[in-house]
């Protein structure tokens, strides 16, 4: 059974799918016919004939079926491991087979279907053009990151009697609900929506913080809000919109004062300028990882975009399923697929479901760009990187780097590692090799501001 006692057609479908259509000459049918047949002659019970003695006619006769599917079987699992051989194929995922019933006497074919390794064709990946953003962290910014810590830490007292009223700065309950689309009746029907908000803290054009001033514990007042037309919310952009607002609760805010006593504390601070200090270099750390990551993306997203893949269908589901399993962990395991995830937080199904998959390619074509890019630059991993690796396992779960390369050694999986950090590798390489502007600074918050 050589090579030449197959004829094989071969088509290359789309998403790196393999069709091969196989056809097995009739003495090699036979063969596999005769050779099932006298196996099941050896176990046959027929009435009149001690087990295994029975003439193969008979036998043949009443297990037929049996011995002609069990052919087909054995003939279609042994042309396919030939047949992927002699084409040099290495698939990876299950085959498909489809096939006919297989006559005595005559060529058996079939035809199989599987997927490859997906291919890529690299576009251009030196010398990419994209803008950097640039961060100055200012005085003002810091001052707003602690008042933000004050905000955190204030306390909350109930305002009490008949006079109390809102005044910015409080913290307010407020019930809502928008009258300007309905009827007296379908107003009456309609339930109130509980929202909390300290007044005054908002600086939208659409907030509600001014029109509230002044109002009393269950009082209730007509509000027009006019939304941009960049607004968030679909069905209320270029809106105007009134609705009825009532004032449930209103309690007093006291922030903590700003002094060394309050740097102490909120943390390991003996001073309020050595925390301002700290704030001021978290920012700047933060927003240089920002920036420089968004700037690796954008020039990745470029190679990308001018680069050819063929991709495996299978292999994006299996990425879909891993991403999908990432988001049901966040969510506390909620959901036994994608359609009950989707009910429960009350998503469409479509949009999450085409969302996974958008996520999924993108995460497989960033792959093979920059695995690419790290066979034809003969990229490596110094051991330095590999150092700064287990020493960033072991700070996180911590254990001594010992204990680290100890388990890796043991598990023998350095190279899977070295398979990752060499993606990394890559990732620093584009990087470096772009046409880089780097923009005028903005400020820590209006760099925020820009990413909402």
């Amino acid at each position: 059974m050589g090579e030449k006692t197959l004829e094989i057609k071969e088509s290359k479908l789309e998403n790196a799918r393999i069709r091969l259509d196989i056809e097995i000459p009739n003495d090699r049918v036979d063969a596999e016919y005769e050779k099932v047949l006298k196996n099941v002659q050896k176990k046959a019970k027929i009435k009149g004939f001690r087990i295994g003695k029975a003439p193969l006619d008979l036998v043949e006769k009443k297990y037929a079926e049996f011995v002609t599917g069990e052919a087909a079987e054995n003939i279609v699992r042994s042309a396919y491991i030939e047949a992927i051989e002699q084409k040099g194929y290495t698939p990876v995922s299950q085959p498909v087979f489809d096939f006919k019933d297989l006559e005595k006497g005559k060529p058996f074919s079939f035809v199989v279907e599987f997927d490859v390794m997906p291919t890529i064709e690299l576009g251009n990946y030196k010398g990419i053009h994209i803008e950097q953003k640039s961060v100055k962290v200012t005085d003002e910014d810091v001052d707003a990151e602690i008042e933000s810590m004050r905000e955190r830490m204030a306390t909350v007292t109930k305002k009490e009697g008949e006079d109390a009223k809102v005044n910015k700065g409080d913290q307010v309950t407020v019930k809502m609900k928008r009258i300007d689309d309905k009827s007296p009746e379908e107003i009456d029907a309609t339930a109130f929506t509980s929202h909390n908000l300290v007044v005054g803290k908002s600086k939208e054009s659409w907030a509600i913080d001014d029109d509230i001033i002044g109002m009393k514990k269950g009082e209730e007042k007509e509000i027009k809000v006019k939304y941009p037309k960049d607004y968030e919310v679909e069905d209320l952009k270029g809106q105007k919109v009134t609705y009825l607002v009532k004032v449930e609760e209103i309690f007093v805010r006291q922030l903590p004062e700003l002094n060394d006593e309050f740097a102490k504390s909120v943390g390991e601070y003996t001073s309020l300028e050595e925390l301002k200090t700290r704030i001021r270099e978290n920012l700047e750390t933060y927003a240089k990882e920002q920036t420089l990551n968004q700037a690796k993306n954008d020039i990745l997203a470029k190679i990308v975009e001018n680069s050819t893949f063929d991709i495996p269908q299978s292999l994006v589901q299996k990425e879909m399923y891993a991403i999908f399993r990432r988001l049901q962990s966040r969510f506390g395991n909620v959901g036994k697929d994608i359609n009950e995830f989707a009910s429960i937080f009350g998503i469409n199904p479509e949009e999450l479901s085409k969302s996974i998959m958008d996520e999924a390619q993108r995460n497989i074509k960033n792959a093979l760009v920059l695995t690419k890019i790290a066979e034809l630059e003969q990229l490596k991993v110094s051991e330095e990187q590999f150092q700064k690796f287990v020493k960033s396992i072991a700070e996180r779960n911590g254990v001594a780097e010992e204990e680290v390369v100890k388990v890796i050694e043991e598990k023998g999986n350095r190279e899977e590692i070295e398979g990752d950090l060499i993606l990394d590798t890559a990732y620093d390489f584009i990087y470096q090799n772009a046409d880089i502007k780097i923009l005028k600074p903005v400020t820590f918050q209006e760099y925020i501001n820009q990413k909402k």
